[in-house]
Formats: structure tokens, C-alpha cells, sequence
């Protein structure tokens, strides 16, 4: 049989020997199947994460308990009733994982029959992320070598002006070029 926790969430005015009522009620239906009742933990009155509406009004507190039971799979269509009982705010059923499936210090813990995990994606993340870098780079290689072409040919045709008008310097006059001021 699966191992099931029962969350049930009472209303805050809701008297304990009620409350012990309802739970007494869910053991009963459970041990009534087959099944056992394993632990009862009962967490008081707490402060509810969000107000809950029922027909009296909004609650913002309630009583929570626990009931730990391992029974048939059918217990959810046993616990039905108690979406009609008027002294709840909500109820949860939540199956138990067995061992195997938890995980202690980040590792999982698995048993022999169960086959290895996939990786997550196809490829590793090197090869995945290797091309867009690769991809990257060589884009901006391109474009420093655009940058200094087009620095070089702007600016090398004047430069070169101002060598020979230094070297030979009075061969040249100003109207050569009209662009650069030789003062």
C-alpha cells in the first residue's frame, strides 16, 4: 500500500473535540479500507499565507494536523466527504515518494532497477555555447580590421602629403592641398 500524508486545515474557531472528530473520522475510513494509520501531528493555529473564503466569511488563521497513513489507492475517492464538512477550510492529499527518490546532499539516491538519467540536452554546454563565441570573436575581428582600413585610407593619402611637403618643402604650395592647413 502507498504511503500518504493528509493535510487537513480547520476553521480557528473550530473547538479541539471537533477537530480530534474529523480526524477521528479520516482514521476510521482509513483503517475501514485496510489501511493504517501511521502518525498524527497536529501544527496549532497558524496564520494562513492568504485569506480563505467560505460561506461564514474570509479567514486569515486556521488548525492544521497531519495524518501520516499508508492505504489503498483509493483513499482520494475516500476523502471526499470532507469537501462537504462545513468545519474545514481545506484538506490535501499528497502520496509519499519511497527513498529511492530522495536525494541526500545534492545526490540522488537510486536503486538498481531504475535506469541511469538522460543528460539534460543534446549536446554539452561547451559545444553548444563553443560556436557562438567562435561566431562572436570573429566578428569583432572583422570589425577592427574594417576600423583600420578605413582609418588607413582616410587618413594615410594626407599624411603622406604632409611627409613630402616636410621633405621637400617649399615644392609644394597649398593649392595641392586645399584641405590641410600647413602653418
Amino acid at each position: 500500500m502507498p504511503a500518504y500524508e493528509v493535510l487537513v486545515m480547520a476553521k480557528a474557531a473550530v473547538q479541539r473535540g471537533e477537530l480530534v472528530d474529523v480526524v477521528r473520522g479520516l482514521a476510521q475510513r482509513v483503517i475501514k479500507d485496510g489501511g493504517v494509520v501511521m502518525a498524527v501531528k497536529s501544527y496549532g493555529t497558524v496564520r494562513l499565507a492568504y485569506d480563505v473564503k467560505k460561506r461564514d466569511g474570509w479567514h486569515q488563521q486556521g488548525q492544521v494536523v497531519q495524518v501520516e497513513v499508508n492505504a489503498p489507492a483509493s483513499l482520494a475517492q475516500q476523502l471526499e466527504h470532507l469537501n462537504k464538512d462545513e468545519r474545514l477550510l481545506r484538506w490535501l492529499l499528497l502520496k509519499r515518494r519511497p527513498k529511492r527518490w530522495m536525494t541526500w546532499r545534492g545526490e540522488a539516491m537510486q536503486s538498481a532497477t531504475m535506469p541511469p538519467p538522460r543528460p539534460c540536452g543534446p549536446r554539452p554546454l561547451c559545444l553548444v555555447l563553443l560556436p557562438g563565441l567562435v561566431l562572436g570573436s570573429l566578428l569583432m575581428l572583422l570589425l577592427v580590421v574594417v576600423v583600420v582600413v578605413v582609418v588607413v585610407l582616410l587618413l594615410l593619402p594626407p599624411i603622406m602629403l604632409l611627409v613630402l611637403a616636410w621633405l621637400i618643402e617649399d615644392s609644394i604650395t597649398l593649392d595641392v592641398m586645399p584641405r590641410l592647413s600647413l602653418v
